[in-house]
């Protein structure tokens, strides 16, 4: 005997969920051509799978967590979204492209290895990017805050460490 309550979206309520629905698929997409680069395009292996496999990591961490590596190319990311049919709005809502001040547009991450941040549930929410030359400043860049991603209420690695948090009922947090 539980009553239920339906309540209509107003259009402005649709639009707002259509543009969140659409920027998880951006991200979502982000993160398997960023991954692909990373295990099939020779700049992704050479730089981005040499640097994980230095850092000690291992084919299935690499592969459990979707690590992936970005071009060096301004637009590579850009013409290939487009290509499939992206929209140039939701991928800047997204975080993934940027414009400059002529109103161009261009890839955010460039030369970098890609760590996709994952909401509890799973979604891809945003990316960690570190560069891998050593004069390259600011080391790591992060997402910019959205419609889908805040950074203070989401940690990263969560959803991969979910259901061993909940078998051992234990979870250590560090920083760094």
């Amino acid at each position: 005997n539980i009553a239920v309550e339906e309540k209509e979206l107003t259009p402005e309520q649709k639009e707002e969920v259509g543009i969140k629905e659409s920027m998880y698929i951006v991200l979502n997409y982000a993160a398997e051509v960023f991954e692909g680069l990373l295990n099939n395009h020779d700049e992704g292996k050479a730089f981005g799978l040499s640097y994980f496999k230095e850092r000690g990591f291992l084919g299935k961490t690499v592969k459990t967590f979707g690590l992936g590596y970005t071009l060096s190319n301004w637009h590579y990311f850009l013409k290939k979204s487009q290509e499939k049919g992206y929209k140039t709005e939701i991928l800047e809502k997204a975080g993934r492209i940027l414009k400059n001040e002529k109103g161009n547009h261009y890839d955010r991450f460039r030369g970098r290895v890609m760590l996709p941040i994952h909401s509890v549930t799973g979604r891809v929410v945003g990316f960690g990017a570190r560069t891998l030359k050593r004069d390259e400043k600011p080391k790591y860049i992060n997402s910019p805050e959205s419609e889908v991603y805040h950074k203070s209420e989401i940690l990263y690695g969560i959803f991969q460490a979910k259901k061993s948090i909940r078998e051992f009922n234990n979870c250590y947090l560090v920083e760094g």
